[in-house]
């Protein structure tokens, strides 16, 4: 499970980096124009489902390794993903595998994806 885990990780890393990359691409028209602006449109249109589908993996991870009770270098680093990605349903929390999603109180203990290396 845990080889599983991190395959899944690192796929969505692969989603996860794509969108950052169309997300930060140089635009090579003029600020401000209506062209700089629907080119920035059209690479949004690219990378936000491709940011969605790594959401999408790393919330499966963070479900299947807490269901089945253990805490993975995948999962931790997936829910250290979350805390950026979506940190309004994902707080930053000491440990992962206890953190609460859906309108619960998370541990006041805080990490970062910096102390996870």
């Amino acid at each position: 499970l845990e080889s599983t885990l991190e395959a899944a990780y690192r796929v969505g890393t692969l989603f996860d980096h794509f969108a950052y990359v169309l997300q930060n691409a140089n635009n090579p028209s003029q600020p401000g124009t209506q062209q700089h602006s629907v080119y920035r449109q059209q690479l949004n249109h690219i990378a936000v489902p491709l940011s969605d589908e790594a959401i999408a993996r790393y919330e499966k991870i963070v479900a299947k390794a807490r269901q089945e009770g253990i805490r993975t270098d995948a999962m931790r680093l997936a829910y250290a993903r979350l805390t950026v990605l979506r940190p309004d349903r994902y707080p930053p929390v000491l440990d992962p595998a206890h953190a609460v999603d859906e309108g619960g109180v998370a541990s006041a203990s805080f990490i970062t994806s910096d102390d996870l290396d």
